[in-house]
């Protein structure tokens, strides 16, 4: 998923619109019904983007908690047994979720690139309202899990 993810790195408004426009066409349908959202121009769209790379990368709905909502997108993972906490054992294409305030809310997601000596790095998107990269120690408190 990250190689199709650095695709986007830098992305404009335009592009943006673009990715949220890709969501609501092939991605919507395959969230939960009770949780079907479009999402708006104004939404937060970290967890959009990793559905709508999940999705280009063929990923079937029954692997990938396609979603708008980080904390829908934690609890599918859970439920299914697949969350862990330990950056130690996150891999490339893991999803990471963040929770910036310290507070139990799962604010923001990325798409694991690579880990090593110590360091997680991740592709976004809404960073910054772009796609951008960003580092994180493995035992960084601001990390809830994979």
């Amino acid at each position: 998923m990250y190689k199709i993810a650095r695709k986007y790195l830098g992305a404009d408004r335009q592009t943006k619109y673009w990715l949220m426009d890709y969501y609501n066409v092939n991605c919507f349908r395959l969230v939960s019904p009770n949780r079907r959202y479009r999402i708006q121009r104004n939404d937060e769209w970290c967890a959009m983007f990793t559905s709508v790379i999940a999705h280009m990368a063929g990923i079937p709905r029954e692997q990938f908690p396609y979603e708008v909502s980080v904390f829908y997108q934690y609890k599918w993972a859970k439920d299914k047994g697949l969350f862990f906490t330990s950056g130690n054992l996150a891999t490339p294409n893991d999803l990471i979720i963040y929770d910036w305030k310290a507070n139990g809310t799962y604010d923001h997601v990325g798409i694991v690139v690579k880990r090593e000596k110590g360091v997680i790095t991740v592709i976004e998107g809404n960073k910054g309202d772009t796609v951008a990269y960003r580092e994180v120690s493995v035992n960084s408190k601001e990390v809830k899990g994979f």
